[in-house]
């Protein structure tokens, strides 16, 4: 019996183990960021399975355990070049628009230029954080969207 004993490995031998320690709680944002470093490492290393895997648990961690700090974190986490991962906060985003838009930190992301968040929170009804109405004319963004041929501001 060394210390890989192949039977370790069974059903008979797994009912003979016990966890010397009482079960520790996780915290949600402790698991989705987790799972985004993991992520993060597996996109890098380039395996898709894990890659896989690390996705499904951040969209199901999100999905359960929604909180616009924990998403705002796990996106300064994220490689802005896995697109999976990107596809799936880009649809949690959208079911939480309104809350996003308002939080003054979504513009702090590397990931994010402030054109594009500007224009996210134009699409998302304009809301900005401390302010109850929509503001285009005051945006430095809508200098820039002018120049766009046959596209004009909603103001």
């Amino acid at each position: 019996m060394g210390l890989y004993d192949q039977s370790a490995g069974t059903l008979a031998a797994s009912s003979k183990i016990r966890p010397t320690t009482a079960g520790k709680l996780v915290d949600p944002s402790e698991s989705i960021i987790s799972h985004v470093r993991v992520n993060r490492i597996a996109d890098h290393y380039k395996i898709p399975k894990l890659v896989q895997l690390a996705n499904s648990k951040i969209e199901l961690s999100l999905r359960a355990n929604w909180s616009g700090e924990i998403f705002v974190q796990a996106m300064r986490e994220a490689s802005p070049l896995e697109k999976g991962l990107q596809e799936i906060f880009a649809r949690e985003a959208a079911k939480h628009a309104a809350e996003l838009f308002a939080r003054k930190d979504l513009g702090q992301l590397r990931n994010l230029n402030p054109f594009a968040v500007e224009l996210l929170r134009v699409l998302g009804g304009g809301v900005r954080a401390g302010e109850g109405q929509n503001d285009y004319k005051g945006s430095i963004s809508w200098r820039f969207l002018t120049n766009l041929k046959g596209w004009n501001p909603p103001c």
